[in-house]
């Protein structure tokens, strides 16, 4: 028999104590009657009516004694016990005599934490809401937890607790709470209402408890460690109690008992149906409610309300991590105008720039973007917040479609078995006012398609910029987003990836490639003699199409959402057509405008039933009040007849028709800091661009220019004067804002002080060009690529930029001369003229031996005060930028330098 087992068998089974008594009929060894009587409840199953103690018989006194000698453990993280020898041993037992109090072992203040090279499982228990921690257990160390759990319940004597005077701060104590007993640490003690706060050490929670429900311990309690751990986890998202994750530490504990520790990386994303976490928080949000016909499903894309920081953790992981190859697989992070978002990739296209077209499987959205990247690890493990549902109520889908509607939605189970592997299930959806609206839910990726839906239909917003496409009448247009004008030369680009049409089929979206009439995207309506109807459904014109210019779209044809909007204008819709005449000049106005694709701005009324059109000019006129009294009045001149579609081309002029949509690459820092003009010095010598018949003819011209007649100039035209390769090159630094993030800089150099003066005039004339109120162009909007100048919030003043995407009322402009880059309004902007296309001298810099572990921010300072530097130059691994070897960088990390 081994020395570990011999000894168990001298132990009390209740306290583990030294036990020299037995139980006359079983033989169970107990130390004293106490113990006996404790255990009695259990024990009295075997043996009834309870028998007296006898004197125990355990062999030789010599070989206990030899045991003696070495400590027993009773169990992986239980103290260690020491048997007694002989000489220790009372003569006899005595059942009136109490039992010896012993100090109680301090192994409960200690944490089972695991090996902290591995990953492990582990349950979270709860959770601290000022620090973010967590606290978490084993899942290894579950069943010996349970063990403890039932041997203290069984141990307790629930007849004597503790008194509130006997109690002080940091002791160990049991406590019973929710009918179980648990081992408590005392936090503090209110005297006031006699209850204490408590620490439960194998869980977290923190509880306030009355003192008739403490107990004191027993030593058992204080031979383990405590089961529960704290842990800090970079983001929180999707963590709830009671869920199971997969951890590894990543240090030391912190002073403060807390450990570094990271999720298990996983790559993909879990395209089940968020049951476990609706089952805790079962709100919902209406994202979207799609329209749809006769034929079409009744469909509503809903969001959870929990993981709301997401998307915020999302942009705070991807800020400071180096861009990486283009990610492989659906799943991106896609950088769209609100941040990064988590996204499933539906298609691209190569030229004139790589553009995704994806859905935001977080917000329920499509978007096109020039810029993916992989998505972190630690955020791919979390379900999609958004899912879709099939509306089987007959009036259900207009009840989604009422504002700030609440709801909650409840799962109908088909199997118990699956819940966490469903993709789709019945569920009733509750409202606020107790009504029910039966569901089918289900995962959704993105793909129209899926959804049993011919295309995505995408309301347009209220005081978006859009044009007129179409005229129904004199109280009827159709109206799009401008931005679909940029749609042609996208669908040039798409044209190889859509195959021909073999059977033309009624219904079918197809795109039109046809040398007369463009490129398109449409339904067919019709189908004789070998030709088509195509319906193009972003204009909501229709067109007589031979079968072999059509083509079947591609997914991303397929999927780029629809705007074009029928509607009405408000008040002319309410009178009588028999009043209006047929040839009405209002109508020759409409004809007009949806000719010259107008921009203008819409305004809907509260139901969204009418709208009227407000121009995109300096003093806003509405449509709707100007075609008024030209109802009555009939037309001298003959409408102009609209052969051909609305153009879904760029801008005029013809010529720079395909450059709007060339790629624009431009060294792009992250800050966006003011900066002083460049360079500080007045030019010395005259130059023919600063002469007053100059700057006079150049604004003239740009005085009579408009929105159709304008000339377009384009970056990547402009020649490029970037910092020259070399060992002693001499450098101007522009802008040092973000250094210690990124580790480069935005500089310059000119070959001579001619050049540098010749480049002060046009930063003169843009300035002037600029400050001139009067001379804007109303309605201005500029192309992806296109150049123009604007005035930056910084300082006021105006500078030229470079468009690189345009939102609802903004664009986003990059100065090219100074390298900072922000959002402009509209009316901030101005085009360019001839005289203002100077060559860019602005160079991203790359600062060799970066490191963000070191103090860069000395660096920036230090750049910030002394804005020249010699270095060596060579290429950058980036299109028109520079890496630069400092000789100064080693001194100015190590301070000699200030």
């Amino acid at each position: 028999m081994s020395q570990t087992k011999y000894t168990r068998m001298l132990e009390c089974v209740l306290c583990g104590k030294v036990a020299d008594l037995k139980c006359q009929r079983c033989s169970e060894k107990y130390c004293s009657v106490v113990c006996q009587r404790r255990d009695w409840q259990r024990h009295k199953y075997v043996c009834m009516p309870m028998p007296p103690l006898v004197k125990a018989h355990h062999g030789s006194c010599e070989s206990i004694a030899k045991l003696s000698q070495f400590p027993v453990q009773s169990d992986a993280g239980v103290a260690a016990a020491t048997v007694p020898t002989n000489s220790e041993m009372p003569a006899a037992a005595s059942a009136s005599k109490p039992p010896v109090t012993e100090e109680l072992s301090t192994l409960w203040r200690d944490k089972m934490v695991p090996d902290k090279t591995d990953f492990f499982e582990c349950c979270v228990t709860s959770m601290d809401t000022y620090d973010g921690s967590i606290w978490v257990v084993d899942v290894a160390q579950s069943v010996r937890l349970e063990r403890l759990t039932e041997n203290m319940a069984r141990c307790i004597n629930r007849n004597k607790h503790y008194s509130f005077d006997e109690l002080t701060v940091d002791q160990l104590v049991g406590v019973c709470k929710d009918n179980k007993i648990h081992r408590g640490r005392v936090l503090s003690l209110c005297t006031e209402t006699q209850r204490v706060e408590l620490l439960l050490i194998d869980s977290g929670f923190v509880a306030m408890v009355n003192v008739v429900d403490i107990y004191p311990p027993v030593p058992r309690m204080a031979a383990y460690k405590a089961f529960a751990f704290r842990v800090h986890l970079p983001t929180n998202t999707g963590v709830q109690i009671n869920k199971k994750l997969t951890l590894r530490l990543l240090g030391e504990r912190s002073p403060d008992g807390v450990y570094p520790a990271q999720l298990k990386p996983t790559m993909t994303i879990p395209l089940n149906l968020p049951v476990q976490m609706l089952a805790i928080n079962p709100e919902v949000t209406v994202v979207h409610v799609f329209e749809h016909t006769a034929n079409e499903p009744k469909v509503a894309l809903l969001q959870i309300d929990v993981m709301k920081n997401l998307n915020a953790d999302l942009n705070a992981s991807l800020k400071d991590k180096p861009d990486e190859p283009i990610p492989e697989g659906p799943y991106v992070a896609a950088r769209t105008a609100h941040g990064y978002r988590r996204a499933f990739l539906l298609g691209f296209i190569e030229k004139p720039k790589l553009t995704y077209l994806v859905y935001e499987m977080d917000e329920g959205r499509i978007n096109m973007t020039t810029e993916v990247r992989r998505i972190p690890s630690e955020l791919c493990g979390h379900p999609l917040r958004v899912f879709s549902v099939n509306v089987i109520d007959k009036n259900g889908i207009d009840k989604l479609q009422e504002p700030g509607i609440k709801l909650q939605i409840k799962f109908k189970f088909d199997n118990e078995k699956d819940q966490e592997k469903l993709r789709m299930c019945s569920a009733i959806l509750l409202t606020s006012d107790g009504a029910e609206i039966a569901v089918r839910a289900n995962t959704f990726q993105g793909p129209i398609k899926d959804l049993g839906l011919k295309y995505w239909r995408s309301p347009i917003e209220d005081g978006a910029i859009v044009y007129i496409t179409k005229v129904i009448g004199y109280n009827q247009i159709c109206i799009n987003l401008w931005l679909i004008k940029q749609y042609e030369g996208i669908f040039k680009q798409l044209e190889m990836k859509c195959k021909p049409c073999g059977e033309v089929a009624v219904g079918s979206i197809v795109l039109v490639t046809c040398p007369k009439l463009g490129y398109f995207r449409g339904e067919i309506t019709g189908v004789k003699n070998n030709r088509s109807t195509v319906l193009n459904i972003d204009t909501g014109v229709n067109f007589d199409v031979d079968n072999n210019q059509l083509r079947i779209a591609c997914p991303f044809i397929a999927n780029l959402p629809v705007h074009l909007t029928y509607c009405k204008l408000k008040t002319i819709s309410d009178m009588p057509a028999a009043a209006i005449l047929e040839n009405c000049e209002a109508l020759r106005i409409l004809n007009v405008l949806s000719l010259l694709e107008e921009n203008m701005r819409v305004e809907y009324d509260e139901d969204r039933a009418y709208v009227d059109l407000i121009s995109h000019t300096v003093e806003p006129n509405s449509l709707v009040t100007r075609i008024l009294p030209l109802l009555f009045k009939p037309s001298t001149e003959e409408a102009p007849k609209q052969a051909l579609p609305p153009s879904v081309c760029t801008p005029s002029p013809e010529k720079h028709k395909d450059r709007l949509q060339k790629p624009l690459e431009v060294p792009e820092p992250d800050s966006v800091s003011s900066l002083p003009p460049l360079p500080p010095s007045p030019p010395r010598s005259p130059y023919p661009l600063a002469s007053p018949e100059v700057r006079n003819m150049s604004l003239m011209r740009l005085d009579d220019l408009s929105e159709n007649n304008i000339e377009r100039y384009f970056f990547d035209d402009l020649p490029k004067n970037l910092v020259p390769l070399g060992n002693q090159s001499n450098v101007l630094v522009l802008n040092v804002a973000g250094l210690s993030e990124t580790g480069n800089i935005m500089a310059c150099s000119f070959a001579n002080e001619m050049v540098a003066e010749n480049f002060q005039v046009v930063l003169d004339l843009v300035r002037s060009h600029g400050s001139c109120s009067h001379k804007g162009l109303p309605g201005y909007v500029p192309g992806v690529g296109e150049m123009c100048i604007a005035v930056y919030s910084g300082d006021g003043s105006w500078y030229r930029g470079v468009c690189r995407e345009v939102y609802k009322n903004t664009a986003r402009i990059y100065y090219c001369d100074y390298g900072n880059i922000e959002e402009v309004p509209f009316d901030g902007l101005k085009p360019i003229s001839s005289d203002m296309l100077h060559a860019v001298h602005a160079t991203k810099c790359f600062i060799k031996g970066f490191d963000k572990g070191k103090n860069f921010k000395l660096v920036e300072q230090y750049l910030e005060a002394n804005d020249k530097m010699a270095c060596f130059v060579e290429e950058g691994s980036e299109p028109n930028s520079r890496i630069i070897t400092w000789p100064m960088l080693h001194k100015i990390l190590s301070a000699e330098v200030q």
